[in-house]
């Protein structure tokens, strides 16, 4: 690893870089026959504990993606098709450098499983863009929590209304956070919208 990259990390980082390493480390023992299944489990549950990188629990951080992350990412999920065909890449680009708002959820071995992104004036309103869990962490609450860790980043439900454009088949999981629909909301859309889900 080059001495400037590691410079640039922050400390969860580096925490999640390490572990990694030690964990490639213990596949490589076990794959060649170094260690046992039960040296391997043991020593990697011990090194899982004392990095409190536990595979069970779900580490939810503000973080900015790459493009090339989040559309990973939409191939595990249903946001796959909810964005248009024009200019997908570029647009992504802008979306994952742009948005005021960029939480992820991650388990134990940094992949990410969970996303949302908003677009807040930290005063009145944050508009949820997008939000999504890997179809293998659904109803484990990744969702819920993103959705509050979001609300309170903004400024906290005091100060913030929550907009959002719901999925038919999410209405129920907003309604459940205590979401309306709105008779308020309107809008402008003449844009070029062909449809289709990212492979």
């Amino acid at each position: 690893m080059e001495q400037n990259g590691w410079e640039e990390m922050t400390p969860e980082e580096k925490k999640r870089q390490l572990y990694e390493n030690q964990k490639r480390l213990l596949d490589d023992f076990l794959k060649h026959g170094a260690i046992t299944r039960a040296q391997y489990d043991k020593s990697l549950g011990d090194l899982t504990g004392k990095m409190g990188m536990t595979g069970s629990t779900i580490q939810i951080a503000e973080e900015r993606l790459s493009a090339e992350e989040y559309i990973g990412f939409l191939k595990r999920t249903d946001l796959g098709s909810q964005y248009p065909k024009e200019r997908f890449a570029e647009r992504i680009e802008k979306l994952v450098r742009n948005v005021s708002v960029s939480l992820t959820a991650r388990n134990g071995d940094g992949l990410l499983v969970g996303v949302l992104f908003g677009l807040t004036d930290y005063c009145y309103w944050l508009f949820v863009t997008d939000l999504g869990v890997d179809r293998n962490y659904e109803r484990r609450g990744i969702a819920t929590r993103l959705m509050r860790t979001a609300h309170k980043a903004a400024g906290g439900e005091k100060d913030i209304a929550v907009y959002l454009v719901a999925n038919e088949n999410a209405v129920p999981f907003y309604q459940k956070l205590g979401m309306q629909f709105s008779d308020d909301v309107m809008q402008y859309n003449h844009i070029d919208w062909t449809e289709w889900t990212v492979e």
